[in-house]
């Protein structure tokens, strides 16, 4: 896994200790939302979903007198809200266009919510330790695909999130099925992850500012899937590349590594060995692009010694790890070991079958 997602929060300082957020749900008109507010020393903040469509709207202005008043940033809305005797929120919401709508807001309670993600690893961390994304991830509405696809053995079916093009994928049928369910969780853990971080990005000028791909191939029993995430956010928030590989052995579930698919006798845990041999392989196989390639050193043992990969039409293709600055060099699409020459490098123990 190659990740550089920042994630640095700039909501409080150190002299923010008196700081109060409140996470609330409730109603803009007849439109359900969820709110989290922060109100400090005359200062207030918020950012908000409708649930209907979970992408945040981000407010900024004051707090005096148990009343807070909010704007975005453009100005296109607007709200007030008065804290009331019950712990509810009460006031209205303003567009640019002179439309108003009542709101009342109440606090959250993440025990009575009935989350259809709810035996997912993130979604448990979200409750734990995120409770905004936790009510956000519950409000998900994912759509299958309407073919199923046939590859090799396998039963493929796609589902995205509702009215968006963020896809993954499903195993389906009975055979493997225990296997199957372990990479079929695997892989929405990971989707619904990257929908939340994807939902929670805004630029400077308010528009969402991510993009989002999804691909995968099967070749004999192996799954690899293959997600990239890229995020400009406001300030730095949360700013960043992200590229992950998932690959599976279909009959028994588990996760495949490198060792798996490219063997050299002697070394196991040895990264350092690996690259170095590695980088050797793909200089004799490649030795024009390891060498001229703009900037991107690919003669570097280092860059192969952590490389993650993933399996394509072409064979085993070899992803480079470079520091952030680097971040052009991370997918050359051109150090792929054949399935042929693959099977000189084939690992003894293991039975990873590639027809």
């Amino acid at each position: 896994m190659k990740s550089v997602i920042l994630f640095i929060c700039f909501l409080f300082s150190c002299s923010c200790i008196f700081a109060e957020e409140y996470l609330l749900e409730g109603m803009i008109g007849n439109y359900p939302v969820v709110l989290r507010l922060t109100v400090d020393e005359g200062k207030a903040a918020a950012t908000y979903f409708y649930k209907s469509r979970t992408d945040d709207i981000e407010l900024n202005g004051d707090f005096l007198n148990k009343t807070v008043r909010l704007s975005t940033v453009d100005s296109s809305e607007s709200m007030t809200l008065i804290y009331g005797s019950n712990n509810e929120w009460a006031g209205k919401w303003v567009n640019n266009e002179g439309n108003t709508l009542f709101i009342l807001l109440m606090p959250a309670n993440l025990n009575t919510v009935t989350h259809p993600f709810a035996r997912l690893p993130c979604v448990k961390e979200f409750k734990k330790n995120e409770p905004y994304e936790y009510l956000r991830s519950a409000c998900l509405k994912l759509q299958n695909d309407k073919a199923i696809r046939q590859e090799g053995s396998y039963k493929i079916q796609g589902y995205h999130l509702k009215n968006s093009d963020l896809q993954a994928v499903r195993i389906l049928g009975s055979e493997g099925k225990v296997a199957a369910g372990r990479i079929n969780t695997v892989l929405l853990d990971n989707f619904i992850s990257d929908i939340c971080y994807s939902k929670a990005c805004i630029s400077e000028d308010t528009q969402k500012s991510y993009g989002y791909s999804f691909s995968y191939y099967i070749k004999g029993n192996v799954l690899s899937a293959y997600v990239a995430l890229s995020l400009s956010c406001k300030g730095a928030m949360r700013m960043g590349y992200s590229d992950r590989t998932f690959n599976y052995d279909l009959k028994t579930g588990k996760k495949l590594n490198i060792d798996d698919m490219l063997h050299f006798p002697g070394i196991k845990d040895d990264n350092e060995q690996r690259g170095n041999k590695i980088q050797a392989l793909l200089t004799r196989l490649y030795p024009t692009k390891m060498v001229n390639a703009d900037y991107c050193d690919y003669t570097d043992t280092i860059a192969w010694q952590q490389t993650d990969w993933r399996l394509t039409e072409h064979g085993l293709l070899l992803m480079p790890y470079f520091v952030r600055a680097d971040l052009p060099c991370w997918d050359p699409d051109w150090p792929v070991i054949s399935f042929d020459l693959l099977k000189k490098y084939r690992n003894p123990n293991k039975k990873v079958l590639l027809p």
